[in-house]
């Protein structure tokens, strides 16, 4: 097969790579051949993959990458025809002490889009984010780990011709975070995200919903999908609405109790890093807040939204989801910090 069909996934392993990678797969309308990338392809993960894709391994590879180094990068993705690029703030056991240390992840990504330009790449597929400080009418200019995916879109549009952007929503797989979703002594599911129980927010299925959405962009093509940016994101939903589906469907009583703001925000920075405290705050500050006439974090109208119509997909419900993966809620009580 050409490797003109080749689609490089870098960050495979990953919960939205390996989901880009069995939607490749399993798209009907193309035989891609996928190629793809982790940083280290002895780790569990890596092992796990191949694993997995062992009775398609004349399809799908995994070769190692540094995303720091751009000759590694243009050697990942020699005589690729599209690539699948997902940038992180936190790679494997890297624990942010510092605001400054978020900028890296720009850093990498014109590692990588540099490296895309140079060995031809046909069609970039990007996991973004919106412009939130435009997004939030200039109330919050310090959410960097969406800020800085916008500039990075914004990058590869300045250097590479064809570039398709995701932008995905909140992740359901969140609710396995005790920031999210608590176990309480009582035995009742505690929805706790600092979110006001009515106001409604979209969520995605960060493998299934990110897989099948880039299939379709790479097999649609440059013609109908370049320049566009299309949400990948369920219908408005409020917290009370998740606490109630997840009672009808589990037959476990949920309830949505939110926490402050502020102890959300100290229980996420125990996990990425005091240099996330204001970024992740001020993110569940605005939704708190967002209006919910506009979509994508509040920075489009509906009307701008056509991945349904010009993809022929939509983002999964919270119901979709606990369905697909079997999830009914937390086993142990929670006896970690407020």
């Amino acid at each position: 097969m050409s490797d003109q069909r080749v689609i490089v996934v870098i960050g495979a392993t990953s919960l939205q790579g390996s989901g880009v990678v069995s939607a490749l797969l399993e798209d009907s309308t193309a035989q891609w051949v996928i190629r793809g990338v982790t940083s280290d392809t002895s780790s569990p993960w890596a092992e796990k993959f191949l694993t997995k894709y062992e009775a398609a391994k004349d399809r799908v590879s995994l070769v190692s990458g540094d995303i720091f180094s751009a000759e590694s990068m243009r050697a990942a993705l020699l005589g690729a025809y599209g690539l699948f690029l997902n940038t992180n703030q936190t790679p494997q056991g890297k624990y942010f002490a510092e605001l400054e240390e978020l900028r890296q992840e720009v850093d990498h990504g014109k590692i990588i889009i540099d490296a895309a330009k140079h060995c031809g790449v046909k069609h970039f597929v990007y996991s973004s984010l919106p412009d939130m400080v435009k997004a939030t009418g200039g109330r919050f200019t310090d959410i960097y780990h969406m800020d800085l995916k916008y500039e990075i879109e914004q990058y590869a549009r300045s250097q590479l011709d064809y570039v398709t952007a995701v932008i995905p929503g909140y992740f359901y797989t969140n609710h396995r975070w005790p920031q999210y979703c608590r176990l309480q002594a009582d035995g009742v599911v505690r929805f706790c995200a600092p979110i006001p129980g009515s106001q409604k927010m979209q969520w995605t299925d960060p493998v299934y919903d990110v897989g099948v959405f880039t299939a379709r962009i790479f097999g649609l093509g440059v013609e109908k999908t370049a320049g566009k940016v299309y949400p990948a994101l369920s219908p408005m939903v409020s917290f009370d609405d998740l606490a109630a589906t997840f009672s009808r469907l589990t037959g476990r009583k949920a309830v949505h109790a939110p926490l402050t703001t502020a102890q959300w925000a100290d229980l996420t920075c125990t996990m990425l890093g005091p240099g996330f405290r204001d970024d992740v705050k001020h993110m569940m500050d605005w939704i708190a807040m967002a209006p919910t006439d506009k979509i994508c974090y509040g920075s489009m109208d509906p009307e701008e939204d056509t991945s349904a119509q010009e993809l022929g997909v939509t983002a999964s419900t919270f119901e979709d989801w606990i369905k697909r993966t079997g999830w009914t809620g937390p086993t142990e009580v929670y006896e970690g910090p407020i």
